[in-house]
């Protein structure tokens, strides 16, 4: 799924807010709770050893990082 359709995907999640600022707030905030998730998930791993290769590890952690300013201003764009 590209940053664009996500974004679209979140802020229609919240259609019967009656304020499009609220939606736009709203969908901002469900993806900095998704991505922060997944960097918690990611550090478990990290713990854990299943993921032993610190470059991995920081690359992936890029990843979310970047993922989630793209997606965050597609929302913006809307």
């Amino acid at each position: 799924m590209t940053p664009k359709e996500k974004a679209v995907e979140l802020v229609e999640k919240f259609r019967l807010f009656p304020a499009w600022e609220n939606r736009i707030e709203s969908a901002i905030i469900c993806i900095e709770n998704e991505h922060h998730s997944l960097r918690e998930q990611l550090f478990n791993l990290r713990a854990c050893g299943v993921i032993k290769n610190e470059k991995t590890y920081l690359s992936r952690l890029q990843e979310l990082i970047d993922q989630e300013e793209e997606v965050k201003k597609e929302i913006e764009k809307l």
